[in-house]
């Protein structure tokens, strides 16, 4: 039976459209939370320079999806992560099938790429990832073409793709030098022109970088690095700011970690994993060369990239997770081989038992792997940006502590033309000494002007210094001390929800005492689901420590008595408890326009040590993600004694 070229259409849609319609599904409308989605759309948008190490390709190829009559603009610019992956999931499909892959093998391992969590969720937000697969992707498949037919045309499409896979992600330079020597061991290696010619392509891709500092010299509002002279132009593209992530590990103490690298590996390819392996220790024998090239490229990829300490390092793997999915398609055609050979029944059971567990596999990992990965109603992100700009009065500053804040805020700004006027600022890895000093020194520079100051969290380090107020999402920078009167007036947690006031039953208690937050609520809009109320108590004049968690929920009280340090509030003596909003209510959700009253029960615990406490308090939805500490509301504060009676000292408020 000879081999066609190209699959049928229906072969294509059977294999490329159950992915391509999860995707589809779960792109989010808007801005999300993912990587650097946020910064990325506004660069987009106005052609700005974003982070290292700028990304030109990506911003120009994206621009163009903008022009689209659909959708918000950051909709748009989540498709084009879309249409690369379909680029990529597609090219992976022809290539499997051009080097004689059976349809069971191009299923296999397609989707083993297409359900991995990490190509899943890159594949629908605003990233840079999905066009560097699909650029890798193309290279791969231009080369081992080449190969196959011989024909140089084949080879300097490989060099131009690696040219511009170098203007999206330098990483593409880890790969380079083995392309090159891969080459050059073929017996039909490219002669010296063909070698110039290929230089040449690469060299024109990187003429994209120019786009940089011709951007810089525009001023535009998103200039990250400012790359407008040849020093800071260097500093850029060799991702100089994060050359501190690169750990000099050991080759010893590489190899450890990249085997936790590999077991990750393993998970994003489900049940396929087993055939992966089959495939590649059986590939040496039958094709030797995709062999050697998908090993080289797995073990660089991974070896230098398992020094990388960065929280989203597995996304750089993307490489060695596709190449993975390709062994496990050949890992399909070896044990049709095998069971064809060995068993009796091979010939006839063996192709149902193997296309029973690759669609087994899918359907694990799409029932796992789906609730994390849908966010086609995720507008969260830019409804707490319009918070925090609706709060900022003109020209403030905003000094804040993540991306995740700030790269909303910059597509709210610029990609949608919301409050341009307010500057951000960002102090990452806040609590090392040398940005506590810059922040310092920016804190004092900024109260001497006239430009409102503002943080969107709550930094210790200033509290002897500065007096700050809680409003809302952020909190105001002043010199001189705030009003007296704490008390917010009818204070916003949401559109739906608004806090009106509170008292407390007891201003002093002892440790080990119950004690009760009342607060009056409206209700603006109708609540469509459940929210829970979370109030933070923290010590006065502690430095960063650990504390105390109690949680109730449906009436059901979880006590941790051990320590830990919290995720969400900055990592001071206190304790934090939960109440399920309007539970005692007869009517929930409450109607809108109602206004009602509510009290929390606050059990201090024994442990707790005596002082002052402040009193913070965040309304969110049940089963949404807890909300960033910015949306505090302050309310008040309470003594606790816990000295033995006859030796009673108060703490007042």
């Amino acid at each position: 039976m000879s081999l066609r070229p190209f699959p049928p259409q229906a072969a294509w849609m059977l294999i490329l459209a159950p992915p391509l319609l999860l995707y589809l599904y779960d792109i989010p409308p808007t801005v999300s939370y993912g990587g650097d989605c946020g910064e990325l759309s506004a660069g987009v948008r106005v052609l700005g320079n974003v982070h290292p190490t700028g990304y030109p390709l990506y911003l120009l190829s994206t621009r163009l999806l903008g022009f689209l009559p659909w959708g918000e603009f950051c909709w748009r610019t989540n498709l084009a992560s879309f249409l690369a992956a379909a680029a990529a999931l597609a090219t992976t499909a022809w290539l499997c099938r051009r080097q004689g892959m059976g349809w069971g093998g191009v299923t296999a391992a397609v989707w083993g790429t297409a359900f991995g969590y990490v190509f899943w969720s890159q594949a629908i937000i605003t990233e840079v990832y999905l066009l560097h697969m699909a650029l890798v992707v193309g290279a791969v498949a231009c080369l081992l073409e080449w190969e196959r037919t011989q024909d140089g045309r084949w080879w300097w499409t490989a060099t131009a793709l690696a040219g511009l896979g170098m203007a999206n992600h330098v990483s593409v330079a880890l790969f380079l030098p083995l392309w090159l020597l891969w080459s050059l061991l073929r017996p039909q290696r490219p002669r010296l022109t063909a070698l110039a010619i290929g230089a040449l392509l690469v060299a024109a891709g990187l003429l994209l970088y120019l786009y940089l500092p011709l951007r810089a010299w525009r001023r535009p509002p998103i200039n990250s690095g400012n790359p407008d002279t040849w020093e800071r132009f260097r500093a850029h593209i060799t991702a100089q700011r994060y050359r501190g992530y690169v750990l000099p590990l050991a080759l010893g103490e590489r190899m450890q970690r990249a085997g936790k690298v590999l077991r990750v590996g393993g998970a994003q390819l489900g049940l396929l994993g087993p055939l992966a392996l089959v495939g590649w220790a059986l590939g040496l024998r039958r094709r030797g060369s995709f062999w050697a090239l998908s090993t080289v490229m797995m073990a660089a990829n991974v070896l230098f990239f398992a020094g990388y300490q960065v929280p989203d390092v597995w996304i750089y793997f993307l490489p060695s997770y596709w190449l993975a999915a390709l062994w496990a398609g050949w890992g399909w055609e070896e044990m049709m081989h095998l069971l064809a050979r060995w068993a009796p029944w091979g010939a006839t059971l063996g192709p149902a038992a193997l296309w029973s567990w690759v669609l087994l596999s899918a359907g694990m990992q799409v029932d796992s792997l789906h609730p994390y990965t849908d966010l086609h109603g995720e507008t969260f992100p830019r409804e707490f940006s319009r918070q925090i700009l609706a709060v900022l009065p003109p020209d403030a500053l905003l000094l804040t502590k993540d991306d995740e804040i700030l790269f909303s805020l910059l597509y709210v700004q610029f990609g949608l033309g919301e409050r341009p006027d307010v500057r951000t600022r960002a102090f990452h890895q806040w609590l090392r000494p040398v940005v506590v000093k810059t922040m310092r020194e920016v804190v004092q520079k900024e109260l001497g002007g006239k430009r409102p100051l503002y943080t969107s969290f709550w930094a210790p380090f200033l509290e002897r210094e500065v007096h700050r107020r809680a409003l809302g999402p952020v909190c105001e920078i002043r010199r001189t001390p705030p009003p007296v009167e704490w008390k917010p007036a009818r204070e916003p947690f949401s559109p739906y929800l608004f806090w009106c006031g509170h008292e407390w039953s007891a201003s002093v208690v002892k440790r080990g005492a119950m004690l009760t937050l009342w607060v009056e609520w409206a209700v603006p809009a109708p609540l469509r689901e459940p929210w829970e109320v979370r109030a933070v108590f923290r010590r006065r004049g502690w430095p960063p420590g650990w504390t105390w968690q109690q949680m109730a929920s449906l009436g059901e009280e979880r006590e941790f008595t051990h320590r830990f340090p919290t995720q969400y509030i900055d990592q001071v003596y206190g304790w934090i408890q939960t109440w399920r909003l309007a539970q005692g209510q007869p009517l929930f959700p409450p109607e809108p326009g109602a206004r009602f009253r509510e009290g929390y029960p606050v059990q201090v615990p024994p442990s707790t040590l005596g002082g002052s406490y402040d009193v913070f308090v965040i309304a969110y939805p049940a089963a949404s993600l807890l909300p960033p500490p910015q949306q505090w509301v302050y309310a008040g504060s309470f003594g606790v004694f816990a000295l033995k009676p006859g030796e009673l000292k108060r703490w007042g408020r």
